[in-house]
């Protein structure tokens, strides 16, 4: 399973963080507006395609979103 974060922040937000439950995972999840296109980030890892894994693994992750704007 995976998901993707494809949205637009309201004008007047330069960002925001939301936590999504995968079984015993959190996923702890940042969109932010960035100036280099559309970038994925996991657990301090790059994610080419932008797919999200959702693993029931126990462990908390850090997901970091930047929207082309």
């Amino acid at each position: 399973e995976f998901i993707s974060i494809h949205t637009r922040l309201p004008a007047d937000w330069p960002q925001v963080s939301l936590t999504y439950q995968q079984g015993s995972s959190q996923y702890q999840i940042m969109v932010k507006r960035g100036e280099n296109g559309y970038q994925v980030m996991m657990d301090g890892q790059p994610l080419a395609d932008g797919m999200i894994p959702l693993q029931d693994d126990g462990v908390n992750h850090q997901v970091e979103v930047w929207l082309a704007e």
